[in-house]
């Protein structure tokens, strides 16, 4: 629980740190640990790759050219990151920068007889999340030239231990609920201000639900004209600080949701459901399904699924409802449409469905301990 982001709930400044720490336990939220996330290096800026072509000799590595000031010559690096596009943003490491995930300073080299002035850092090895598979993708429309140990600031973060009967707790509203009744301080709800609207049913999507005994609340929202990109520079460290890696804007923002409110959600690229239309149904004998964490998992009667009609007479399931969802269903970087769905499941249904494949994730984890059956329509509103 990043305390900077805590801070956003409220119009008051908090206690210091030591402080919240004996507030929280005095509210049976046990602080397991408090420790200090650190800073993006110094000597570390935005670049933007405007050219990459392949080095004789090498089947991986790029001569890339990264421009670090507008009017200025380009650094050129060699690197070997999969994920260098041309146009992107990322973080170039200059000659006389330490970065933690390397443990050496940065110097010019020369590989395969070509030099090398700088280096293209993964998250890794800036020391701010855990990812080694490529460069840290930062937003395109980001300036050039800023200093990562700014955008990137240390934080200090907060662990809490929570029991299973405080489902209240497993979000960041929740804490500060707690915390402003024992302080006085008001409260501000994140969707505070937006239009809820009526997701239920939105702009050409159709709902069945087999069983509404244990899908209780379904909402869906159509949202349109979706880029998959880099997330903005502040909901990366925000999810960085929760210990999750930052995938695109569609799919960090909902799980950004299910931090701050506690309320699950996840966002279906709308091209897969055919004729706009979801359901929710127990899974079909044999019925198999791939999730996003690319495990394929031989599906039981009694699990409870996302499904959208085959075309062919029948339907096939895109998600185990929930737990996770399907793979070849999920947001895309071509992804346009998107189609969000927020819903209150049965906590007995989906404990038993994840037990049974040996899953654990987030949505698991909130949905088995009771989710406020009121929030979906602030939670829909949020993400979109």
């Amino acid at each position: 629980m990043p305390v900077s982001w805590l801070q956003e709930f409220f119009t008051e400044p908090l206690p210091e740190v030591g402080r919240l720490v004996e507030l929280l336990n005095g509210l049976g939220l046990a602080v397991e640990t408090v420790h200090e996330a650190p800073a993006a290096p110094t000597g570390v800026v935005t670049a933007r790759v405007v050219s990459a072509e392949p080095i004789s000799g090498s089947d991986h590595l790029l001569k890339v050219n990264a421009l670090r000031a507008d009017g200025t010559p380009p650094v050129q690096v060699v690197c070997g990151a999969p994920n260098v596009r041309l146009g992107m943003v990322t973080a170039l490491a200059l000659p006389g920068a330490t970065l933690p995930g390397l443990g050496v300073q940065v110097g010019e080299r020369e590989m395969l007889g070509v030099a090398s002035r700088g280096v293209l850092a993964s998250p890794r090895e800036l020391g701010v999340y855990d990812y080694q598979g490529g460069v840290i993708a930062l937003p395109d429309g980001l300036g050039i030239g800023l200093d990562m140990s700014e955008l990137w600031p240390a934080e200090t973060v907060i662990e809490l231990e929570l029991t299973p009967n405080r489902a209240d707790a497993f979000s960041l509203l929740g804490v500060a609920r707690d915390l402003g009744a024992k302080l006085g301080l008001r409260v501000v709800h994140p969707a505070a201000g937006l239009d809820l609207g009526d997701p239920t049913l939105d702009d050409g999507l159709s709902i069945e639900i087999e069983r509404p005994d244990l899908s209780t609340r379904f909402t869906m929202r159509a949202i349109h004209g979706v880029t998959a990109a880099p997330s903005p520079v502040w909901l990366q460290r925000k999810l960085a600080h929760l210990g999750l890696r930052p995938r695109n804007n569609v799919v960090d923002v909902t799980n950004l949701a299910t931090f701050a409110l506690g309320q699950p959600s996840h966002a279906y690229d709308a091209r897969v459901l055919t004729g706009g239309v979801i359901q929710t149904r127990m899974a079909l004998p044999g019925e198999r399904l791939v999730l996003l964490n690319e495990e394929e998992l031989e599906l039981a009667a009694d699990d409870l699924v996302i499904a959208t009609p085959d075309g062919e007479g029948g339907s096939r399931a895109i998600g185990l409802a929930g737990v996770m969802g399907g793979l070849h269903d999920s947001v895309v970087s071509d992804t346009r449409e998107v189609a969000l769905e927020v819903a209150h499941f049965d906590p007995v249904t989906v404990r038993r469905s994840a037990k049974r494949h040996k899953l654990i994730t987030d949505a698991r984890t909130r949905f088995e301990r009771g989710v406020d059956p009121n929030m979906q329509p602030a939670t829909s509103a949020y993400v979109s």
